[in-house]
This record gives C-alpha cells, structure tokens and sequence, in this order.
C-alpha cells in the first residue's frame, strides 16, 4: 500500500468518528425537544360504551381475584350475610295464619221445633186428605269430619191437625182421632264454608219411617199403618251464638214409600198387605210431608 492510500483511509476514519460524536450529542437534544403526547381521555365507567371488560387482557384482575395489594376474597360470600343460598342463617319462617274468628267444632247435637204439613189432593176431602197442619219435631246429632262435610242421623216427628170431615173407615163420624209420621234415616250434610258466623248447608239421607192414623167412636176404632223407606232432602243455616251453640232454620222434605199397608177395622181383624194402584193409577203408601223449623245446635270437642 503507497502512502498516500494509508493518508485517505486516515482521513475517513477520522470523519466516521466525528460524525459518531455530533450525534450522540445532537440525540438527547432532540429526543427533548420533541413534544409530549397528548393525555389520555378519562375512561369510561364500566358498562358503557368503549369500556373494556375486565380480565388480565386489559390489565385488570380476573373476576373474583383481588386487586394488586388488596386482601384475598376467596372463599367469601358474594351476597351479604343472609342473603346468599348457604351463607349465614336461614330466613325467619313466615308467620302461622290466623286463626278462624268461629272455628268449626266437630260434635254437632241438634233440636228443632217448627210446623208443617203433608202435600195432597185439597179437591178430594175424604181420606185421600185428611190432615191440615202438623207440629213438628226433630233431633239428631252428626260428627263434622271435614270443614264442610258432615254425617249423622236424624229423628223427625210430625202430630198432623186432622180435618173434620175425616173419620178413616167408620160408618158414623169420629169423636176422636190422630194422625202421625216419623222417620229414622242417616243424613250427610254438606257445609257451604268452612268458618265465619254464618253456616249454610244442605242436607240428603235415606231411611225408615211410618205413617199411622186411628179414627174412634162410640162403635169402635180404625187404624191404618203404612212403613216404608224415606228420602229426607233439606236446606239450612246456622247463625253463631256462642262456642257452643248456633242457632238457625231449616226447611225439609221427605217422600214417604210404603212398602206395607196395615189396617184394622172394627169386627175384623188386622190385615197388611202390600201397597196397589187405586182406580185412577196411583200408587197407594204415598205421602210427602214437610217442615219449616228453628234448629238449636250444641257443638262438641275441639275445632
């Protein structure tokens, strides 16, 4: 290599060197003097438009982890205490319901006084129609086994006025006569409600009964008897009095089957036979007696 190639490589080394050095001194003044970033706007609250949901992408702590520096929340209820499925004690229980202001009670033991008839042909005055009014009684007793069903039986009495024209079989007119029905039938009653001061009700049964009159003078006495079965329907209510006792009316009918006919007349002996057809088709043994009647009842043992 001559020298005078040595004296150019000099000089170039000699330029690379100063221009390294006026730029590490010119660096940090223009790295200054550039101007600094705008702020950042103020982020949104969470839930609105442009906030980012939180995790580790957007730099915040996973949901149910703490914050950096904040005390650890594992294992604690979400919910305030009490509120929360499992967590704390349990809510209070709701309070009983009241009681009913006139509880039912389930014993039931009833009386009933009253008046009533029998229904009948009025155009055929003889015995076809002998009656014209009745006293009537009634008593009975039935077990409330349900707030609106009850079961039971009855005992209903019926002392008929008779008319005068009647005299039963006797050829010359009557100076003393009677005329009777009862009957002894199991009913079931249905309540309308199951408390309050007023007790409705409707009342179905099925049983036994009779139908007796006896006509007498000064030549001797006729008897008619006629048993059978009894279909008692009847409708009611019950106003409350007291723990004890209700008091109400009632209104009832019952249709009157005879499956026998007795009859005695004098200077012949008694004969009973089933019933027959008159001559103009209808059933002998027929009766329909009613009543309307005030019914005490007295009511036992613990609603």
């Amino acid at each position: 290599m001559t020298r005078r190639h040595a004296d150019r490589m000099t000089d170039q080394t000699s330029l690379a060197i100063s221009a390294l050095a006026a730029l590490l001194v010119l660096a940090p003044t223009s790295v200054l003097a550039q101007p600094a970033p705008p702020p950042t706007p103020a982020q949104p609250a969470y839930g609105q438009p442009g906030q980012p949901a939180p995790g580790p992408a957007n730099g915040q702590p996973a949901y149910g982890q703490p914050a950096y520096g904040q005390p650890s929340t594992y294992g604690q209820p979400v919910y305030p205490q009490g509120q929360g499925y499992g967590y704390g004690p349990p809510p209070p229980p709701p309070p009983p319901p009241a009681a009913p202001e006139h509880p039912r009670s389930p014993g039931e033991i009833f009386v009933g006084l009253g008046f009533g008839n029998a229904v009948c042909d009025n155009e055929k005055p003889n015995s076809d129609c002998p009656v014209d009014g009745a006293f009537t009684l009634g008593f009975g007793g039935g077990w409330r086994f349900h707030d609106n069903f009850a079961v039971g039986g009855e005992l209903g009495i019926w002392a008929f006025k008779v008319r005068d024209e009647w005299q039963g079989q006797l050829d010359d007119k009557a100076t003393d006569v009677t005329f009777n029905s009862f009957y002894l039938a199991p009913y079931l009653r249905w309540y309308w409600f199951d408390e309050g001061g007023i007790d409705p009700y409707l009342q179905a049964g099925v049983g036994i009964g009779s139908v007796t009159a006896e006509a007498s003078n000064d030549a001797g006495t006729y008897k008619y008897t006629a048993t059978g079965f009894v279909f008692p329907v009847g409708i009611g209510v019950d106003w409350y009095i007291s723990d004890g006792f209700r008091l109400g009316p009632q209104a009832l009918a019952y249709l009157h089957v005879s499956d026998e006919i007795c009859t005695e007349e004098p200077n012949r002996d008694k004969t009973c036979e089933p019933p027959t057809r008159k001559e103009d088709g209808e059933r002998e043994g027929l009766a329909l007696p009613w009543r309307i009647m005030a019914v005490g009842t007295f009511t036992l043992g613990d609603p």
